[in-house]
């Protein structure tokens, strides 16, 4: 059985010609006995409310993942 908790971290947000500090919120999933984890279910604030509409890196806590903000709103992209 995994084991899951909530995490907030620092991240950086890198697109659009910008690099942003922001703070990332997930699940953190893991499974017990072992070292491997992975975040889920992102949330993404403090975000300078200036950044453009498009797509963007996300990093924290070693993991980089592909976002989009469209319409104020920060969603995970798997086209990019």
């Amino acid at each position: 059985m995994s084991h899951r908790e909530i995490t907030i971290m620092n991240g950086i947000l890198k697109g659009m010609g910008r690099e942003e500090v922001c703070r990332v919120s997930g699940v953190k999933v893991s499974m017990p006995g072992t070292t491997v984890s992975h975040f889920a279910k992102l949330q993404i604030t403090n975000a300078p409310n200036d950044l453009p509409e498009g797509h963007y890196e996300v990093t924290f806590n070693g993991q980089t993942d592909k976002v989009r903000k469209t319409n104020g709103f920060w969603l995970a992209d798997a086209r990019f």
